[in-house]
């Protein structure tokens, strides 16, 4: 988490010695985010705290309004399913393979998410006109499961299709709001966000059957989470015209 500290406060400290831009202007951006998110409902049961890394395409018009699209992939190592691979554990919580020898499988949170935004940057603590605290709101697709890394293949009952028996895929529709902070730089050297990231999913598990807890795997699920978001643009800002009398 402290990482996500020092970078706010190295944003914002540049930002201090950015000029004043007195213009609202059209700016099309293309950015990079990264996220720490908690999770929580039915995600938390699944999955503990994971990152984000994803891209933006943002349109801001002289209005303030934004409109774009965003698309994001997550990545987490702490999973925490009841009951997962029990039927491939022994006694002593260990897993073994196709020869009798012990040998450890890794997991792996995996997922992605993909929507519309739509947001305005508020006319109020204006660093300049294209910049100031913003909301926005954000429908779309999301995706998750559980990654089993087994590199060498050793076990039999997850080569292959069989895996799917074992992976929660789950899938659906979510709603994504952020709240913060958002700087457009006169000079296009810095330009970004800083934002409280809250989002909640409608989802539904796409695997028949779970081969580990022997169980329908179409459960329907709220899966939600809370997240520390920060981004970065590459802007084009559209130049004036200028009219010529003759």
């Amino acid at each position: 988490m402290y990482k996500y500290i020092i970078i706010i406060f190295i944003f914002f400290g540049v930002e201090a010695m950015a000029q004043i831009d007195t213009v609202p202007r059209n700016i099309s951006t293309i950015g990079l985010h990264v996220s720490l998110d908690f999770p929580m409902a039915d995600l938390a049961t699944r999955f503990g705290v994971f990152d984000k890394v994803g891209l933006t395409y943002y349109r801001k018009k002289k209005s303030n309004w934004i409109i774009g699209a965003r698309v994001h992939f997550m990545f987490g190592n702490k999973i925490k399913e009841p009951g997962f691979l029990d039927n491939l554990k022994t006694v002593a919580s260990g897993t073994i393979t196709s020869d009798g020898s012990l040998a450890e499988i890794r997991l792996y949170q995996r997922g992605y998410n993909v929507g519309i935004d739509v947001g305005k940057i508020l006319p109020f603590w204006n660093a300049n006109a294209n910049s100031g605290p913003f909301c926005m709101g954000s429908l779309g697709f999301m995706q998750h499961k559980i990654n089993i890394y087994d590199r060498d293949n050793l076990y039999p009952q997850l080569i292959g299709d069989y895996r799917k028996g074992y992976d929660r895929l789950t899938n659906g529709l979510y709603g994504d709001v952020l709240l913060g902070y958002m700087y457009y730089g006169t000079k296009k050297n810095l330009n970004g966000f800083i934002a409280l990231d809250m989002n909640v999913a409608k989802t539904q598990g796409r695997r028949e059957w779970w081969y580990d807890v022997q169980k329908t795997g179409r459960d329907n699920r709220i899966d939600a989470s809370i997240g520390l978001m920060m981004g970065w643009f590459i802007p084009v800002y559209q130049k004036k015209t200028e009219e010529v009398y003759y």
